[in-house]
Protein backbone atom coordinates (compact mmCIF):
# COMPACT_ATOMS: atom_id res chain seq x y z
CA UNK A 1 0.00 0.00 0.00
CA UNK A 2 2.84 2.29 1.26
CA UNK A 3 4.03 2.05 -2.58
CA UNK A 4 0.31 2.76 -4.29
CA UNK A 5 0.45 5.75 -2.04
CA UNK A 6 3.82 7.28 -3.55
CA UNK A 7 2.77 6.68 -6.64
CA UNK A 8 -1.15 8.39 -5.99
CA UNK A 9 0.74 11.54 -4.76
CA UNK A 10 2.65 11.78 -7.67
CA UNK A 11 -0.48 12.72 -9.86
CA UNK A 12 -3.10 15.60 -10.41
CA UNK A 13 -5.87 15.80 -8.35
CA UNK A 14 -7.99 14.73 -11.93
CA UNK A 15 -5.66 12.10 -12.57
CA UNK A 16 -5.27 10.50 -9.11
CA UNK A 17 -9.34 10.56 -8.55
CA UNK A 18 -9.08 8.04 -12.05
CA UNK A 19 -6.47 5.82 -9.85
CA UNK A 20 -8.79 5.87 -7.19
CA UNK A 21 -11.90 4.69 -9.30
CA UNK A 22 -9.22 2.12 -10.62
CA UNK A 23 -7.99 0.90 -7.45
CA UNK A 24 -11.08 -0.01 -5.84
CA UNK A 25 -10.23 -3.40 -4.48
CA UNK A 26 -6.92 -1.34 -2.55
CA UNK A 27 -9.42 0.54 -0.87
CA UNK A 28 -11.57 -2.30 0.12
CA UNK A 29 -8.54 -4.68 1.06
CA UNK A 30 -6.20 -2.38 2.16
CA UNK A 31 -5.65 -3.16 6.14
CA UNK A 32 -4.62 0.56 6.95
CA UNK A 33 -7.88 2.76 7.13
CA UNK A 34 -9.15 4.62 4.72
CA UNK A 35 -11.38 7.43 4.44
CA UNK A 36 -12.30 9.73 1.92
CA UNK A 37 -13.29 13.10 3.38
CA UNK A 38 -15.28 16.13 2.50
CA UNK A 39 -14.02 19.14 2.38
CA UNK A 40 -15.53 22.92 2.27
CA UNK A 41 -14.47 26.06 2.44
CA UNK A 42 -15.71 29.14 5.01
CA UNK A 43 -15.51 32.83 4.69
CA UNK A 44 -14.84 35.25 7.32
CA UNK A 45 -15.25 38.54 5.96
CA UNK A 46 -12.14 40.25 4.56
CA UNK A 47 -10.17 36.99 5.84
CA UNK A 48 -9.31 34.51 3.36
CA UNK A 49 -11.34 31.26 2.64
CA UNK A 50 -10.53 28.43 5.10
CA UNK A 51 -10.67 24.76 4.34
CA UNK A 52 -12.83 22.47 6.38
CA UNK A 53 -13.71 19.00 7.05
CA UNK A 54 -16.97 17.96 7.18
CA UNK A 55 -18.52 14.22 7.17
CA UNK A 56 -16.88 11.18 5.82
CA UNK A 57 -17.66 10.84 2.40
CA UNK A 58 -16.51 7.02 2.49
CA UNK A 59 -14.25 4.79 5.10
CA UNK A 60 -12.55 1.08 3.84
CA UNK A 61 -12.98 -2.19 6.14
CA UNK A 62 -9.91 -1.46 7.59
CA UNK A 63 -10.74 2.42 9.29
CA UNK A 64 -14.03 0.45 10.93
CA UNK A 65 -11.80 -2.23 12.63
CA UNK A 66 -9.13 0.61 13.32
CA UNK A 67 -11.99 2.36 15.35
CA UNK A 68 -13.67 -0.65 16.60
CA UNK A 69 -16.99 0.59 14.61
CA UNK A 70 -19.15 -0.64 12.30
CA UNK A 71 -19.27 0.98 9.18
CA UNK A 72 -22.74 1.61 9.87
CA UNK A 73 -22.08 3.85 12.52
CA UNK A 74 -19.47 5.73 9.99
CA UNK A 75 -21.44 6.73 7.32
CA UNK A 76 -21.48 10.40 7.19
CA UNK A 77 -19.31 10.85 10.52
CA UNK A 78 -17.08 13.56 11.16
CA UNK A 79 -13.36 13.41 12.61
CA UNK A 80 -14.95 14.99 15.34
CA UNK A 81 -17.50 12.59 16.59
CA UNK A 82 -14.33 9.68 15.83
CA UNK A 83 -11.33 11.67 17.97
CA UNK A 84 -13.20 14.68 19.71
CA UNK A 85 -9.53 15.34 21.05
CA UNK A 86 -7.10 14.64 18.11
CA UNK A 87 -10.02 16.23 15.60
CA UNK A 88 -8.64 20.36 15.79
CA UNK A 89 -4.90 19.13 15.04
CA UNK A 90 -5.56 16.49 12.42
CA UNK A 91 -8.10 19.09 10.43
CA UNK A 92 -5.66 22.01 10.37
CA UNK A 93 -3.30 19.19 8.44
CA UNK A 94 -5.57 18.28 6.62
CA UNK A 95 -6.78 21.98 5.55
CA UNK A 96 -2.96 22.45 4.59
CA UNK A 97 -2.88 19.61 2.47
CA UNK A 98 -5.99 21.45 0.73
CA UNK A 99 -4.06 24.95 0.41
CA UNK A 100 -0.68 23.48 -1.05
CA UNK A 101 -2.72 20.92 -3.63
CA UNK A 102 -0.23 18.12 -2.29
CA UNK A 103 0.19 15.24 -0.29
CA UNK A 104 1.02 15.07 3.66
CA UNK A 105 2.16 12.60 5.98
CA UNK A 106 2.68 12.89 10.36
CA UNK A 107 2.28 10.96 13.13
CA UNK A 108 0.73 11.55 15.60
CA UNK A 109 -0.38 10.53 19.68
CA UNK A 110 -3.94 9.64 19.39
CA UNK A 111 -5.12 9.71 23.23
CA UNK A 112 -8.60 8.11 22.24
CA UNK A 113 -7.24 5.20 21.12
CA UNK A 114 -3.79 5.51 23.52
CA UNK A 115 -2.10 4.77 19.95
CA UNK A 116 0.37 6.68 17.64
CA UNK A 117 -1.05 6.89 14.44
CA UNK A 118 0.66 7.61 10.81
CA UNK A 119 -1.72 9.65 8.74
CA UNK A 120 -1.13 10.35 4.93
CA UNK A 121 -2.96 13.18 3.31
CA UNK A 122 -3.70 13.54 -0.26
CA UNK A 123 -6.23 16.33 -2.12
CA UNK A 124 -8.78 14.33 -4.41
CA UNK A 125 -10.70 16.37 -6.68
CA UNK A 126 -12.08 19.69 -6.02
CA UNK A 127 -13.27 19.46 -2.48
CA UNK A 128 -12.57 15.78 -0.82
CA UNK A 129 -9.53 14.44 0.89
CA UNK A 130 -7.75 10.90 1.14
CA UNK A 131 -6.73 10.18 4.28
CA UNK A 132 -4.80 6.87 5.20
CA UNK A 133 -4.49 6.07 8.79
CA UNK A 134 -1.94 3.31 9.72
CA UNK A 135 -1.07 2.02 13.53
CA UNK A 136 2.45 2.49 14.34
CA UNK A 137 2.34 1.66 18.31
CA UNK A 138 3.86 -1.06 17.79
CA UNK A 139 6.82 -0.14 16.10
CA UNK A 140 7.66 3.04 18.14
CA UNK A 141 7.60 0.63 20.89
CA UNK A 142 10.05 -1.73 19.34
CA UNK A 143 12.07 1.72 18.53
CA UNK A 144 12.01 2.81 21.79
CA UNK A 145 13.11 -0.54 23.06
CA UNK A 146 15.83 -0.74 20.89
CA UNK A 147 17.28 2.50 22.01
CA UNK A 148 17.11 1.45 25.47
CA UNK A 149 18.57 -1.68 24.79
CA UNK A 150 21.49 0.25 22.71
CA UNK A 151 21.64 2.84 26.00
CA UNK A 152 22.12 -0.26 28.43
CA UNK A 153 24.93 -1.40 25.92
CA UNK A 154 26.98 1.90 25.97
CA UNK A 155 26.52 2.20 29.43
CA UNK A 156 28.52 -1.11 30.47
CA UNK A 157 30.82 -0.81 27.74
CA UNK A 158 31.97 2.85 28.90
CA UNK A 159 31.73 1.46 33.26
CA UNK A 160 33.74 -1.92 32.55
CA UNK A 161 37.62 -1.74 34.18
CA UNK A 162 39.22 -3.24 31.74
CA UNK A 163 39.74 -1.95 28.23
CA UNK A 164 37.88 -2.96 24.97
CA UNK A 165 37.84 -2.40 21.78
CA UNK A 166 35.85 -3.17 18.49
CA UNK A 167 38.05 -4.01 15.75
CA UNK A 168 36.95 -4.59 12.21
CA UNK A 169 38.63 -8.33 10.39
CA UNK A 170 41.05 -5.88 8.62
CA UNK A 171 42.59 -4.85 12.02
CA UNK A 172 40.30 -1.30 11.93
CA UNK A 173 39.29 -0.01 15.24
CA UNK A 174 35.58 1.03 14.96
CA UNK A 175 35.50 1.82 18.54
CA UNK A 176 36.82 1.54 22.47
CA UNK A 177 35.76 2.34 25.59
CA UNK A 178 37.58 5.90 27.43
CA UNK A 179 39.70 3.64 29.58
CA UNK A 180 41.21 1.41 26.73
CA UNK A 181 42.08 4.45 25.28
CA UNK A 182 43.64 6.12 28.28
CA UNK A 183 45.76 2.96 29.36
CA UNK A 184 47.52 2.66 25.67
CA UNK A 185 48.18 6.91 26.09
CA UNK A 186 45.23 8.48 23.17
CA UNK A 187 41.85 9.63 23.32
CA UNK A 188 39.20 7.94 21.70
CA UNK A 189 38.78 10.18 18.64
CA UNK A 190 42.81 9.31 18.29
CA UNK A 191 42.27 5.54 18.41
CA UNK A 192 38.92 5.24 15.70
CA UNK A 193 39.35 4.78 12.61
CA UNK A 194 43.11 3.66 13.31
CA UNK A 195 44.73 0.42 13.40
CA UNK A 196 45.01 -1.83 16.14
CA UNK A 197 48.58 -2.14 14.98
CA UNK A 198 49.22 1.60 15.89
CA UNK A 199 49.04 0.23 19.61
CA UNK A 200 52.30 -1.50 19.07
CA UNK A 201 54.19 1.92 18.42
CA UNK A 202 56.34 3.89 20.97
CA UNK A 203 53.23 6.19 21.93
CA UNK A 204 52.22 3.30 23.91
CA UNK A 205 52.59 4.19 27.43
Amino acid sequence: SSFWFRWYAGCSNEEGENALLLTNSFFDRSSDGIIVQKMHRTYDGDRDAEWQCGPFEKVNAGFASLVKRSPEELQGASLREIWPQTALSLSRICAKSMEEEGPLGIEQWVPEMEKTLRFQLIPLGEERLTIVCSDISDQKIELANARADAERYRSIFENLPDGVFVVGPTGTIFDCNERAATMNGYTRDELVGQSISLLNSPHQG
